[in-house]
């Protein structure tokens, strides 16, 4: 039993290095063709629950911006086929690929890359002709109101998801509260799978997620030749 323990320990140690470096390879290529991302940072989360990405704001005008990504292999991306379906459907079109044929290092590419788009909009776009804490408030003023447009509003696809799967799946989780009872009742959804697929295609449509996305696509096509 050590044994195993000791081997497998030592198979994550060695995994997180290699993601590591993947990512930190990919952000170096990046920042030699954008230097205003130079001051942005990743850090590797080894958390089950978190599969993606997520783009952090600086805490302070002396500190830069900062990537989450989730640590996993290639094939533990490539599983994000199955557990957000409608995700990587949604990346294999902005990436001109059929969905069978994206395999996990597009995939964590991709997400790596929309979330330096997010780290890129902020920057250029929000952070060049104004104070830090200006910017910072306008930026989540900004998002919060996107995020409201959405059909189940002011939640992401994958806080919908994590709020659904702590309420204990669907069917509980809608019981819980009559508000999405009624709402989900006028969006004429039945399932996690409908409105997780609703909540997702309208997410993408979102000005900062399209930022985001098309920034990733043309960092992918650029960084191939």
């Amino acid at each position: 039993m050590l044994e195993i323990s000791a081997n497998r320990e030592s198979t994550i140690i060695e995994h997180q290095r290699k993601g590591t470096e993947a990512f930190r390879r990919d952000l170096v290529r990046l920042q030699e063709r954008f230097p205003i991302l130079e001051s942005l940072s990743i850090e590797v989360v080894d958390d089950p629950a978190f599969e993606g990405g997520r783009f952090c704001l600086p805490e302070s005008e002396e500190e830069g911006s900062r990537i989450h990504m989730a640590f996993g292999s290639e094939r533990d991306f490539e599983n994000l086929k199955q557990t957000r379906e409608q995700a990587v459907r949604l990346m294999a079109e902005q990436l001109g690929v059929a969905f069978d044929q994206i395999d996990g290092e597009q995939i964590r590419q991709f997400i790596f890359f929309h979330e330096i788009g997010h780290a890129y909009d902020f920057l250029t776009n929000f952070g060049m002709d104004m104070d830090f804490e200006s910017a910072a408030s306008i930026w989540m003023a900004n998002s919060e109101f996107q995020l409201g447009q959405l059909p189940y509003p002011s939640l992401s696809p994958a806080e919908l998801r994590e709020q659904i799967f702590d309420g204990g799946g669907f069917d509980q989780w809608l019981a819980q509260d009559e508000k999405r009872k009624e709402l989900c009742r006028k969006l004429n959804v039945h399932s996690e799978r409908q409105l997780v697929t609703l909540q997702e295609n309208a997410y993408r449509q979102l000005d900062k997620e399209r930022f985001a996305d098309v920034f990733a696509r043309n960092a992918m096509q650029q960084l191939k030749r």
